[in-house]
This record gives structure tokens, C-alpha cells and sequence, in this order.
């Protein structure tokens, strides 16, 4: 973790792994609390590279938000590598007067390798409460077991012929 100068009161966290990436059976967690009153972005250096594993890889991210304070999540992508299995889980707990700033999101792969949707498995699972309400409960799986995400270049070709849309 990073912490480097900011501007005015909020505290600038940046997230970074060991060597550029996940391997097969890492797992992180990650826990923030942004008590009352207080500001934080937490960013990432780079992309979360994902590396080819059976075993796969993990992240999980715990976060408080008390009353009158601000979190803005705000990572690059997650790139999974050909061959790639992985797993998120967010839970973000919110104060009545708290607010949320969250981005998430995901390549194709490494698209300029020709790695196009060649991963094995990717999972997301995002949960935000305010107080004890749950206010979403957001889910993604893409994996081959659930129909066809391997494309590659003949499929983009294919979808970009007049008529298709």
C-alpha cells in the first residue's frame, strides 16, 4: 500500500501487489474503515493482472463508511490472463450519511496477445448496505460453463458486419 502527497483533506491510498499480479492461490483481503468526517480514495498503481492458474486467485474487500464521510473506490481494471480463474468479493458498509464512489471493472484480456475472453473463470459479487438495509446486491459470473465467452477475433469480426447489432 501506497500512501503518497495529496490534495486538501482526503487521504490517497494506492493498492499494489507484489511482483505486478495475482498468482494461482493468492488471496488478498483488504479492510477500510473511513471514519466520521473523513475523505479517502483508494486507487490502484496498474491494472490487477491476473495470472494462468487451475488453482486461481482471490480479492476481498471489507469496507466501513461512517456518517458524513466519503470513500471513492477507484482501481484500474482487472485483466485475467488466458487460462485465468478469478474471484472478488466487495462488501461495502455505509452510514445513513455516508456516500460511495465505486468502480468496477474488467477487460476482455489481453487483447493485443490475442487473448480475447480466453480466461477460465471470473467472478464478482458486490454488496452495499446503508445501515442495515441491503441496497444492492450485484453478481457477475463469466465462465464457459454458462454459455460462450471465447469470441476472439472471428466473433468480433462477425458482429461487426452490417446488419448486426
Amino acid at each position: 500500500m501506497l500512501n503518497p502527497g495529496h490534495a486538501g483533506e482526503s487521504a490517497w491510498v494506492y493498492l499494489s501487489t507484489y511482483g505486478g499480479g495475482l498468482l494461482g492461490g493468492d488471496a488478498l483481503s483488504i479492510g477500510i474503515t473511513v471514519d466520521p468526517g473523513a475523505h479517502a480514495l483508494v486507487a490502484t498503481q496498474a491494472s490487477t493482472k491476473v495470472y494462468r492458474s487451475d488453482r486461481g486467485a482471490s480479492q476481498r474487500l471489507r469496507a466501513r463508511v461512517d456518517d458524513d464521510s466519503l470513500l471513492v473506490l477507484l482501481p484500474d481494471p482487472v485483466v485475467c490472463f488466458a487460462g485465468s480463474r478469478y474471484t472478488q468479493d466487495q462488501h461495502v458498509h455505509l452510514a445513513d450519511g455516508a456516500s460511495l464512489v465505486l468502480v468496477d471493472w474488467l477487460t476482455a484480456g489481453r487483447i493485443g496477445s490475442g487473448e480475447r475472453w480466453q480466461f477460465d473463470e471470473y467472478r464478482s459479487h458486490t454488496r452495499i448496505w446503508r445501515g442495515e438495509r441491503l441496497v444492492l446486491h450485484e453478481g457477475l459470473v463469466l465462465s464457459p460453463e454458462h454459455g460462450v465467452i471465447r469470441g476472439g477475433n472471428d466473433f468480433a469480426r462477425e458482429f461487426q458486419k452490417p446488419g448486426n447489432s
